[in-house]
């Protein structure tokens, strides 16, 4: 609903009231104002015109004499200030009409309500079970809260030193509560894959000391972590994909020397890592995705030029192959898969623009990336999540801002939805089996770890 604005002071009026005007505001015994019959608005007496509504007012004088109030006993052009609060008046209506048609209708449904809190606040991925339960496991959160183990290196967000976790914890979308398992072997940053025998599989990833080499294994019925063989290479920020056949792909990160082009193969079955690839470019920080037909794809990175450059994994060959460039160069931006095959990437960030608002889908058929969007968010904040819903839709979550949105592929548009409870800073989000999406921890704010968690209800 429009508000008018509030009437000019009298200073005001003084000022650029005529001489006349300025007499009759000097004047205790005059009246120093008129009344609108229309709007009941008041009016300086140098203006011939209601600035509210429009209507020709009359003066004093005319009153006196008994004249129609709505009428002037002169016929004075406007005051100059009728002009622009005219063209205010008309964009004010204009955007009341522009809210009003726009506003409600593209509030998508869906809200976000609060569940369980977490045992140890962190920043971690969750990973679901086969049994619908999600596992967090290590992560960054307070160096003095649980086992943790302190980093040198300052958080993202506010710049705040932060603990390597070791302990881990289970969600039941049952109960909406959360409890402890584990811990792991070694506290890591990783994000852990769910097998084909429903173990989960974490591998490498950040610690204190740098990027790690070895891996542990995570077992739903014991509830406790074992090692397995390690990695090739020692990698952090590498990304992580099952394969059809049960393998898992693990590509890039960040070495002990610099970014890595190196890939390496899990084989669930002999717990052994073998060598594949390598990629074309080295990538830390990037995306993988496995598309519908079993090949990868293999986009981003973050290095000093964030790479245009995209390429495709395929498990038959264990070859990586080029394929078309992205619409926009973009690093830390969201990625997701979408039902029909394709894959949606939103917003991130280049060295030329900084901030983008932008997205675009990748369509396996023809190796291309074509823009799409753009996100209702613009570039005021960054893109945290993008969560593949069940009806086909894509919920995106931002970083800092409480703030959510959907995006339908049928229409390649982006609507707010929600809003959040609580503004998040490393914010993950997690599909659960039952449809809804479970986000959990990070920070606020201020640096402040969570232990909060909220649902969002499609």
């Amino acid at each position: 609903m429009l508000r008018h604005a509030p009437h000019l002071g009298r200073y005001h009026l003084a000022r650029h009231a005529s001489p006349r005007a300025r007499h009759r505001l000097a004047d205790p015994t005059v009246e120093h104002s008129l009344t609108c019959p229309r709007c009941g608005a008041q009016a300086g007496l140098e203006n011939a015109f209601c600035g509210h509504c429009g209507s020709k007012l009359a003066d004093s004088t005319s009153r006196a004499a008994g004249g129609p109030p709505c009428l002037r006993s002169d016929n004075r052009r406007p005051g100059p200030l009728l002009p622009v609060l005219g063209v205010i008046g008309v964009i004010a209506v204009l955007a009341g009409l522009w809210n009003y048609a726009m506003g409600p209708a593209s509030q998508e449904p869906g809200t976000f309500s609060p569940t369980g809190a977490m045992v140890v606040a962190r920043a971690s991925a969750g990973t679901v079970l086969a049994d619908g339960r999600v596992l967090f496991a290590g992560g960054a959160g307070d160096p003095g809260a649980g086992p943790a183990t302190p980093s040198p290196k300052p958080s993202s967000s506010v710049g705040l030193p932060f603990g390597v976790l070791s302990s881990a914890q289970l969600y039941d979308p049952h109960s909406g509560a959360f409890s402890a398992t584990g811990p792991l072997i070694t506290g890591r940053i990783a994000r852990a894959t769910l097998l084909a025998d429903g173990r989960a599989l974490i591998a490498g990833g950040q610690s204190p000391s740098g990027p790690l080499q070895t891996a542990e294994l995570y077992d739903p019925q014991t509830g406790r972590f074992v090692p397995t063989g390690s990695m090739l290479s020692a990698r952090r920020y590498a990304a992580a994909v099952r394969l059809l056949d049960g393998r898992v792909l693990i590509c890039g990160g960040q070495g002990r020397d610099g970014p890595l082009a190196s890939a390496e193969l899990f084989d669930p079955r002999t717990g052994e890592f073998s060598r594949t690839g390598p990629m074309t470019v080295a990538r830390p920080e990037l995306d993988a995705i496995r598309l519908l037909d079993g090949r990868v794809l293999i986009v981003g990175g973050r290095t000093t030029t964030a790479p245009a450059s995209a390429e495709i994994y395929d498990p038959a060959t264990g070859a990586f192959s080029r394929t078309g460039s992205l619409a926009v160069t973009r690093f830390s931006f969201a990625a997701s898969a979408l039902s029909d095959g394709r894959v949606l990437l939103v917003g991130g960030w280049n060295g030329k623009e900084g901030r983008l608002a932008s997205a675009e889908i990748f369509d396996p058929a023809t190796g291309t990336f074509s823009l799409t969007g753009p996100t209702g968010a613009g570039t005021s904040i960054n893109v945290a999540t993008a969560t593949l819903l069940h009806d086909g839709r894509v919920l995106v979550t931002y970083h800092d801002a409480g703030y959510a949105e959907l995006y339908d592929p049928e229409t390649g548009a982006f609507r707010p939805t929600g809003p959040m409870n609580a503004r998040r800073h490393s914010v993950t989000a997690t599909l659960l089996s039952d449809g809804r999406v479970l986000v959990a921890g990070g920070q606020d704010m201020l640096g402040n770890w969570l232990t909060s968690a909220e649902l969002y209800q499609p």
